[in-house]
């Protein structure tokens, strides 16, 4: 069988699991994605003084459109016109999910704030557990969670 462009399919998927292989391992890549995103939220957080999060989120969010748009370079004719509205929906969800986070760190601690966010995959995690190291991991991922939490032992209801 071959395709439209003479290629065997034997050759047409060596292509494209040559063009969609990671150069980096799935750990690195969690681990950059983590420091990123930390990173990320520490620079905005220092912005609130001199901008509110609804500027931080635009500038984050249009400056990692600007960014995708020269690293990725993307083909906009090979995208049929039914996707942008599901493109624009998927952008609009990722500004609201930063800007709740960023109204989040404007009120309370940092560590405080990435500890509650976490507790979502953390709970996949949970959910999604088949070994008993697995529990291991999300346990401790749940102790930080808790020593993070701001617990007072100021019990008196007056």
């Amino acid at each position: 069988m071959s395709f439209a462009l003479g290629l065997k399919k034997a050759t047409m998927t060596k292509v494209i699991k040559d063009i969609s292989a990671p150069k980096l391992s799935p750990n690195v890549l969690v681990l950059l994605s983590i420091v990123s995103t930390q990173f990320g939220s520490a620079i905005a957080k220092s912005l609130f003084e001199q901008l509110n999060p609804f500027a931080v989120v635009f500038l984050r969010v249009g400056f990692a459109a600007l960014v995708l748009l020269i690293l990725w370079r993307p083909n906009w004719r090979a995208v049929h016109r039914s996707a942008y509205p599901v493109l624009l929906l998927f952008g609009l969800a990722l500004a609201l999910m930063n800007l709740s986070f960023y109204l989040a760190i404007e009120r309370v601690p940092i560590g405080i704030a990435v500890a509650l966010e976490f507790i979502g995959p953390l709970g996949v995690a949970v959910c999604n557990s088949r070994r008993w190291m697995d529990a291991l991991w999300v346990g401790l991922a749940a102790l930080g969670i808790i020593l993070l939490a701001p617990i007072t032992s100021d019990l008196s209801l007056c």
